[in-house]
């Protein structure tokens, strides 16, 4: 399966998200900000592609700006607000 990175402005926000992300039981992993990508955190969230659209909902939900990388497609900026 395809995996996406989730990036942050702040560790705050990537830490809100995992929390949302593990109480809502879905599989998350943290990792280093890959270095083709940029990020203000050091930090990203590697998730399943197929976990995105809740992950969009929570970030909705939690009110956290994520930008999205996609893995296999390399499409970027598909997020929730601007970052």
């Amino acid at each position: 399966m395809s995996r996406s990175l989730l990036l942050f402005r702040s560790v705050h926000d990537l830490i809100r998200m995992e929390r949302a992300a593990r109480r809502d039981q879905l599989r998350v992993q943290v990792l280093p900000v890959p270095r083709d990508l940029s990020s203000d955190c050091a930090m990203v969230l590697e998730i399943e592609d197929g976990d995105l659209p809740v992950f969009r909902a929570i970030a909705v939900r939690e009110e956290v700006e994520m930008r999205i990388h996609l893995l296999r497609s390399g499409v970027e900026n598909d997020g929730i607000g601007p970052l």
